[in-house]
């Protein structure tokens, strides 16, 4: 059997950004979550000022190794991205469906390797994504 055909299953779901599953067969190290309140300190003579301004922002990171078998799950995800929409979210820690917009997307090739044919392959790509919950 070969890995091509193992589609993501959503129990093994660790996150879920539109119909793309990140599973545990994506060596996620780490799901980076951040809020910022928006409070701004102001320094004056005698005592500080903090001032709330804005709301709360909520943003999630995480880098995800994708090994060459498992590519093909993953294609459309940059057009998605370059779109510039909001995208439905789910992770592990939540079933709650929200929304992402994708503010920051990397992705690197690695792990280089020369076939019998003399021809250079890769067989890992690792995608940093981060961005902004709505």
């Amino acid at each position: 059997m070969l890995l091509k055909s193992i589609t993501p299953r959503e129990s093994e779901k660790i996150i879920k950004i539109d119909r793309f599953v990140f599973t545990t067969f994506a060596n996620i190290e780490a799901l980076e979550y951040e809020l910022s309140l928006g409070i701004k300190k102001i320094e004056a003579i005698n005592t500080n000022y903090y001032l709330k301004i804005g709301g709360n922002e909520e943003r999630i990171a995480f880098e995800a190794k994708i090994y060459l078998e498992y590519l093909e799950h993953f294609s459309g995800l940059v057009e998605k991205i370059k779109a510039r929409e909001p995208l439905s979210l789910s992770t592990l820690e939540s079933t709650k469906i929200r929304k992402i917009l994708i503010d920051s997307f990397s992705a690197k090739t690695k792990d280089w390797l020369l076939d019998s044919s003399r021809n250079a392959t890769y067989y890992t790509k690792e995608f940093s994504i981060g961005g902004v919950v709505l």
